[in-house]
């Protein structure tokens, strides 16, 4: 998908995908952009077919271009998947280690650790 060009169904974006095998991927693939849709990476169209149903179409929002390698080879998208990293904890070390001992699952009251 690229910014201006042609509105995709899931169905062309899954013919895209290197492995074919799986025939739930276009189903899986509409999941996926709809979770981008929401967080405006990409736009959705929904449009009714001559059959009367309903079918949506997506489209790179303009945020894709940072996302994309650019004419250079270089993107944004390792700067904003290490923004996401969870970093030093701001009470110290040793607290944020007990407050991960202190953790319980909630179905079993049984501590866990990640």
């Amino acid at each position: 998908m690229a910014a201006g060009c042609k509105l995709l169904t899931p169905a062309e974006v899954a013919a895209m995908l290197p492995s074919t095998a799986n025939l739930e991927a276009a189903d899986m693939v509409d999941c996926m952009l709809r979770l981008l849709a929401s967080y405006d990476v990409v736009s959705c169209t929904v449009e009714e077919g001559k059959d009367g149903r309903l079918s949506r179409r997506y489209d790179a929002a303009p945020v894709y271009k940072f996302l994309t390698p650019n004419e250079d080879g270089f993107s944004m998208s390792a700067l904003a998947l290490m923004s996401h990293e969870p970093g030093p904890s701001p009470h110290g070390e040793l607290e944020y280690q007990q407050r991960q001992q202190r953790r319980w699952s909630p179905a079993t009251k049984i501590p866990f650790r990640n």
